[in-house]
């Protein structure tokens, strides 16, 4: 369009940017970021809530966010779930009660946001308040959304038979999401009962998602029930169900790098795992870092996520913040490597896995362990 001396308008930037936040090309959308206010339609309302949603950088978004004069229910929608995104549910909750005193009404998304916020803080009283009074002051009725957010709230901080009974009682047909965020929260307090009742549901839902299963079989590793990672396995095999590869990529000189676990295909894989063996050896040194429990699936040591963030740090120069994308979501010891990693080297670490934004910096993580 360029070429042929054709004006861009909002509406063609709005969607161009909506496409390189679907396909993950976060450099490329902080070109097309700078692309808009160079010819100053940054402050469009279509193009701010869009760059809100496709931009990592959280203070970025905000400054684009405070741009836009006149915010539609989109713009304020946008800014919540970018906080969500990036585990920061006290500045959801404030951007919401902002919006509550301007002529903007929330909605069922608006609601998502608040109490997706709240899960992330796992203020459970404060989370239940606000799923009760969209309904009292509002009159949204819940969706499936707002019960998969409630019941993370309540898996999350401990009280999965709470989620299960809420699960039970909720009046209408269930999607798989439901309970995915009763399953997604077992792994954390090691519940291998109720997952299983969580997969049994899941299997009758969708029964071609092989993550479920693989969810499972690691719940059972984890907590050292051999036996039962092992049926779960051979159910797989049974049912003919392979398992979604884990892969990361990065993006270095204009050409994004892939990796999976234990990776032999990248044209420095030798170089990168001599990085990655000398940045362990600093991690163990700092006395933080915990090796997690042997277990019969595949070792942890060469996950997607850590060979990206080697070569990184063996690409890109110091000053600069590594950004990682990774399809699932990320495995709990490269979480605790990842973090290390940013307080040996000095360095920010952005992570966007399946689920959220992660930023480590100096040994902390922006979701605080809570993801």
């Amino acid at each position: 369009m360029r070429q042929a001396s054709v004006v861009l308008d909002d509406v063609t930037l709005a969607t161009v940017l909506r496409v390189y936040l679907e396909q993950n090309h976060a450099a490329i959308g902080e070109l097309l970021h700078g692309y808009t206010i160079k010819s100053g339609m940054d402050f469009y309302v279509p193009v701010g809530n869009a760059i809100i949603t496709i931009c990592g950088q959280i203070n970025a978004a905000q400054k684009v966010f405070d741009s836009i004069h006149v915010k539609n229910l989109i713009s304020w929608n946008a800014m919540m779930a970018a906080y969500a995104q990036n585990g920061l549910g006290k500045k959801v909750i404030e951007t919401f009660e902002d919006m509550l005193k301007t002529e903007c009404k929330p909605d069922h998304i608006s609601y998502i946001s608040v109490l997706s916020g709240y899960s992330h803080m796992g203020l459970i009283v404060e989370g239940k308040h606000y799923f009760k009074s969209m309904t009292k002051f509002f009159g949204i009725s819940p969706t499936n959304g707002h019960f998969v957010c409630i019941v993370d709230v309540l898996g999350r901080a401990g009280m999965l038979n709470e989620a299960k009974e809420l699960i039970n009682e909720i009046p209408f047909k269930l999607n798989a999401t439901v309970w995915g965020a009763l399953l997604g929260s077992c792994p954390i307090h090691h519940e291998s009962h109720l997952a299983e009742i969580a997969l049994k549901n899941l299997v009758e839902l969708n029964p071609e998602d092989s993550g479920n299963y693989v969810l499972l079989a690691n719940i059972y590793a984890e907590s050292g029930e051999i036996e039962g990672f092992a049926n779960m396995k051979k159910l797989m095999k049974v049912k003919g169900i392979r398992n979604s590869p884990g892969c990361s990529w990065i993006e270095v000189d204009n050409s994004v790098h892939v990796f999976t676990v234990d990776d032999t295909n990248h044209p420095q894989i030798k170089k990168i795992y001599i990085k990655l063996e000398e940045m362990m050896k600093k991690i163990e040194h700092t006395g933080r870092y915990i090796s997690p429990i042997s277990s019969p699936h595949r070792s942890q040591k060469y996950h997607s996520e850590k060979l990206a963030f080697a070569f990184g740090l063996l690409s890109l120069p110091s000053w600069m913040p590594l950004y990682v994308m990774k399809n699932l979501r990320v495995y709990h010891d490269c979480h605790s490597v990842i973090k290390l990693l940013s307080f040996i080297t000095s360095r920010e670490l952005i992570m966007r896995d399946g689920f959220r934004f992660h930023h480590f910096k100096d040994g902390v993580c922006s979701c605080k362990d809570y993801w």
